[in-house]
């Protein structure tokens, strides 16, 4: 091993033992501050880079478990700061790290709280398709999505939304229904102009109505524009007592 390999792999055990105590801090409500969270989480992908370049499962196992960790960490600080590129980009390097260990029987840290959250984060840009491509690889692993907790939760609320019960998602998770407290990074929005939820047009009948907490009306907005402004598939509209119209919803922004 090289001298500047040996560095960085010493200085990706220091990180990785930060966020560690981060990760077992969290249940208790000591950890730190997710910003803080995130820049050990980016400094520690730099150093899995440096050794591993672009196949990450070249690591030592050793140190393809700390590299886990990094990634899961720095997608729950992203995805509670409202950054969801960060949060995506940080799931997709962990994947492959899912896949090697899930292969050799090893441990998968919280790989199904991850998965659980990425499909929620799914759900909210309405990516129906890779949606269910995530779920196919889930299975592909004989994961049972349907009964665990983490899983099941964002599976109910595609269900939900798809069988029109927005109303049903928009209670559950207003009540707390979540299966931990990183699910509350996501809040429902809802319709409170003078139309009920379960009367909006077609237009916006697949609308998710989740996003993320901390940014909700910057991320929300400018994608419920571009959703209305977009053309829609026709329907056939099953007959409601009065339906809200697009100018309706606008006002909301």
């Amino acid at each position: 091993m090289t001298q500047t390999a040996a560095m960085a792999e010493k200085e990706l055990t220091k990180i990785y033992n930060q966020l560690k105590a981060n990760h077992a801090a969290r249940a208790s409500g000591t950890s730190l501050p997710p910003k803080e969270v995130l820049k050990l989480a980016n400094d520690g992908q730099l150093r899995v880079a440096r050794l591993g370049g672009m196949n990450v499962t070249a690591l030592p196992p050793h140190l393809l478990t700390q590299a886990r960790l990094i990634y899961e960490q720095g997608a729950l600080a992203a995805l509670e700061l409202g950054d969801s590129y960060k949060f995506k980009g940080f799931v997709e390097k962990v994947k492959p790290i899912y896949e090697w260990q899930m292969g050799l029987k090893e441990d998968v840290g919280d790989m199904n709280k991850i998965m659980a959250l990425y499909l929620l984060y799914l759900l909210t840009k309405q990516e129906y398709s890779e949606f269910h491509i995530q779920l196919e690889w889930l299975h592909t692993w004989k994961i049972d999505y349907e009964a665990d907790r983490f899983l099941a939760y964002p599976i109910k609320m595609e269900q939900w939304i798809h069988l029109g019960g927005q109303d049903i998602v928009w209670k559950a998770m207003k009540e707390g229904q979540v299966p931990s407290k990183e699910f509350n990074a996501f809040t429902p929005v809802r319709n409170t102009s003078s139309c009920p939820v379960e009367h909006a047009s077609p237009e916006i009948s697949l609308l998710t109505i989740l996003t993320f907490h901390s940014s909700s009306r910057a991320w929300f907005a400018p994608n419920l524009r571009n959703l209305l402004n977009s053309p829609m598939k026709s329907r056939s509209p099953s007959p409601q007592p009065r339906l809200c119209s697009s100018s309706n919803l606008r006002a909301l922004l």
